[in-house]
């Protein structure tokens, strides 16, 4: 299915004028744009958003292909093709670029505010940006997420900008805006531009009701604590899946204390974590199936770690055995 769906694009994507890949027409989902001349419209060459999924398409099919050690050819064909898809651009205010072109700052008002973040795809979900691996990219997502601004009338607009904030390593806003989410709401009735929150049920109040809400905020929650989507690879099994499990990555000043039980990681990893004063007192990381390696990072420190099938281990925040 992942090939079939390679295919595809690989018929649709075209080139721009300087030979990169790109799709066109495109869009970025439910959103507009003005161009330099004050034309107002929604498709365009070549959106971030489009480029960004493709690009996450190929490399996912890529890794599958090394893991199943077939279709070497095919592999090789669209590697290529992903290193010519145009990359993630930087604009005029720093932002990273949702269009074909650097229109983004020409929008105003709920235009330039708008609840979707369709263009830090490569953010998150994705994983092609990440303040390590790509800081400066990193940095004009963190300025889009400025320009976009907290406040939201749709929770499933809060918790993916939550998880943003998380993948940029700053817990401290996250949490912000999980604080907004969790705005206690009484409301009834289906007017959506009203506001947002939580109902007494826990529900997500979009208003009325949008489940990625509740999925987005649970997932922003843990990612706060744990980070598997970054990957390394080990030149003495190249084919295989290889994570770092960031521990605590974008811990909020607001949790000095806690702890959680059964977190799970990429690569067949499941993780407890105790912390206090803000530090990471024991994490105790279990192999859920089949041998398995890993990176485990805390802070600055990283050790690589190899278990059996059920084997765990407990480690202090030196990342020592103890």
């Amino acid at each position: 299915m992942l090939k079939e769906a390679c295919q595809f694009y690989q018929a649709a994507l075209v080139p721009d004028e300087k030979g990169f890949l790109i799709t066109s027409p495109s869009t970025s989902p439910e959103n507009s744009f003005v161009t330099d001349r004050g034309e107002v419209s929604w498709v365009c060459a070549g959106t971030a958003i489009e480029r960004q999924i493709i690009w996450d398409l190929f490399d996912n099919t890529i890794a599958a292909a090394k893991v199943l050690n077939i279709d070497d050819d095919f592999r090789k064909i669209l590697a290529d093709q992903q290193a010519r898809i145009r990359p993630p651009e930087i604009g005029k205010g720093g932002q990273l670029m949702e269009w074909g072109k650097d229109w983004d700052l020409n929008a105003k008002g709920t235009v330039l505010h708008h609840r979707h973040l369709s263009h830090l795809f490569a953010l998150c979900p994705g994983h092609q940006i990440s303040p390590l691996g790509t800081p400066a990219l990193a940095a004009a997502a963190k300025r889009s997420l400025e320009l976009r601004g907290d406040e939201g009338i749709s929770t499933f607009s809060s918790s993916w900008k939550m998880r943003c904030w998380a993948r940029l390593l700053d817990g401290d806003h996250a949490s912000k805006i999980l604080r907004q989410q969790l705005h206690y709401d009484t409301s009834e009735g289906i007017q959506y531009n009203v506001g947002g929150g939580t109902y007494p049920n826990l529900f997500d109040s979009n208003p009325p009701f949008v489940i990625d809400g509740n999925f987005g905020a649970v997932v922003g929650m843990t990612e706060l604590l744990l980070q598997s989507q970054m990957t390394w690879t080990d030149p003495t099994s190249p084919n295989e899946d290889r994570y770092i499990l960031h521990l605590l990555p974008a811990l909020p000043t607001s949790w000095p204390e806690g702890r959680i039980t059964g977190l799970r990681a990429r690569g067949g990893f499941e993780v407890d974590l105790a912390w206090s004063a803000g530090r990471l007192e024991r994490a105790t990381i279990r192999r859920v199936a089949g041998d398995g390696v890993c990176k485990v990072r805390y802070g600055e420190k990283v050790v690589d770690l190899k278990l059996a099938s059920g084997e765990s281990c407990a480690l202090n925040s030196a990342l020592e055995r103890i």
